[in-house]
């Protein structure tokens, strides 16, 4: 959607109020289909440094605190193939399957751009302003 797009051209659904939850974790997802998908979720406690420990790495924390059911037109995951396919479990189709547990992961150290500060002469007209490189642990 572009940018200068005004508010009255928006879809009435866009306008709506969203809620947005913080220190909430989905535990699994427990129903996928054409009429929507259910979740399970479970309050975390705020950590002082707004960091939640728990995850692949961690052990579980906060299992103390309980676990509601919420429902949802769509879902989408914005997290680490590993996490979406333990919150996909016997959801998950086959080929989703596939390509989760097909992801390869190596420690790296990655740059994805530098900024030339405002002091520095102009580069050289065949380099970029902007580099896009990874550096590897040796």
């Amino acid at each position: 959607m572009p940018a200068t797009k005004e508010a009255a051209d928006l879809p009435t659904d866009f306008l709506k109020p969203h809620q947005v939850r913080l220190s909430t974790e989905v535990t699994r997802i427990i129903k996928r289909d054409s009429t929507g998908v259910k979740v399970a979720i479970r309050q975390r406690r705020a950590q002082k440094d707004h960091h939640n420990p728990g995850g692949e790495t961690d052990p579980p924390v906060d299992t103390d605190m309980p676990e509601t059911v919420e429902e949802y037109d769509e879902l989408v995951l914005c997290c680490l193939a590993k996490t979406a396919d333990r919150l996909l479990g016997a959801q998950a189709r086959w080929i989703e399957k596939r390509v989760l547990r097909a992801t390869k992961w190596s420690d790296d150290i990655t740059v994805t751009h530098t900024v030339r500060p405002a002091c520095c002469a102009e580069p050289a007209p065949s380099v970029p302003s902007l580099t896009t490189f990874a550096l590897s642990p040796a």
